[in-house]
């Protein structure tokens, strides 16, 4: 029993030794870099996580101003009366 999981062990591991190195011999070839994946490369995966945390802070920023800007346009009467401010773009 012992030697048939050893055997089956050894041959995934064979298989998988042969696909990543088709993978890697083929990028080679092509002159393309091979670098980490992206799971297995922490700073980068955290330094975009943060690049997008504040890309969707900005749209939101954003979108709020036109909001308020629409309700402006709307509640406008001649007057400063029912006006909003607009929150800062920091």
């Amino acid at each position: 029993m012992e030697t048939i999981i050893t055997c089956a062990l050894f041959g995934t591991f064979i298989l998988l030794s042969f696909a990543l190195g088709l993978h890697y011999g083929s990028k080679v070839k092509n002159n393309q870099t091979i670098g980490l994946p992206g799971a297995l490369n922490p700073i980068k995966t955290i330094k975009e996580q943060k690049e997008q945390k504040e890309l969707k802070k900005q749209i939101d920023i954003e979108q709020e101003i036109e909001r308020i800007n629409l309700e402006n346009i709307e509640n406008y009467n001649g007057s400063e009366i029912g006006q909003q401010e607009f929150p800062d773009r920091r």
